[in-house]
């Protein structure tokens, strides 16, 4: 991912995210934003991120940051005031790879497939 591609990327996840001071972060949203690259760009048989597929990119390092433990990946949370009740649900692993697997399935009509005769797109 080009420099520019980054910034754009870690401003929109900044975003998404809702954080404050993003600055802080920076050195997470980063390593995030890359694996999340590296994943789409292994699912998509390419070695450089296509343009098209940066959205994607931006909702997998999304999904990454709630399954780290500062995020804590909550499905919901309820809470009641009559002798007071508090719920929560978290998100499971599978529920995460369900997610990142439906996230890449989204690109799926562009993969690159290797062939005995070649590449085809």
């Amino acid at each position: 991912m080009t420099r520019h591609l980054l910034n754009e990327a870690l401003t929109r996840l900044s975003v998404l995210l809702r954080l404050e001071d993003a600055d802080a972060d920076t050195t997470l949203l980063t390593a995030l934003l890359e694996q999340a690259e590296s994943r789409v760009c292994c699912y998509l048989g390419r070695a450089l991120l296509p343009d098209y597929a940066l959205q994607t990119v931006i909702e997998l390092a999304t999904l990454r940051y709630y399954r780290t433990d500062t995020a804590g990946g909550k499905r919901s949370e309820s809470y009641s005031e009559g002798e007071l009740s508090q719920s929560e649900s978290y998100l499971t692993p599978q529920d995460f790879a369900e997610s990142e697997a439906a996230l890449l399935r989204t690109l799926s009509s562009f993969r690159q497939v290797r062939t005995r005769g070649g590449v085809r797109s």
